[in-house]
């Protein structure tokens, strides 16, 4: 891992959070055309990209329970949100590496339910 992705750049202030208003995405695959929903459960700054954490709202296949789905956030010219699929094992690792982070500090558990720092 390199010294940019571990300086996350994460501040607790950063994260949304939408325990209280639960915000539903729709996210079409351009393959086939399908949508499905997602929960949008965290919107997190990680060095200069902003990734969301979204969890299917009905079982979808190939998402077992528990399952994040992680995309970079992009803004068009309009000000619209752009989800993109990470595809980089590094980045995400590195995304998902942040929302546990924050997840700890939190509720106090890891999102394994580990309670180790």
């Amino acid at each position: 891992m390199s010294e940019k992705e571990k300086d996350k750049n994460l501040k607790p202030e950063e994260i949304e959070d939408l325990e209280e208003e639960e915000e539903v995405i729709v996210l079409v695959n351009e393959e086939t055309g399908e949508e499905a929903e997602f929960s949008l459960l965290a919107m997190l700054e990680v060095g200069d990209k902003t990734y969301a954490y979204l969890e299917p709202v009905e079982t979808i296949e190939g998402f077992d329970e528990g399952d994040l789905l992680i995309n970079e956030v992009q803004w068009d010219d309009d000000g619209n949100e752009r989800f993109l699929p990470v595809e980089d094992d590094e980045e995400i690792e590195a995304a998902f590496a942040a929302f546990d982070d924050e997840y700890f500090k939190r509720y106090g558990v890891h999102c394994d339910g580990s309670e180790e720092e």
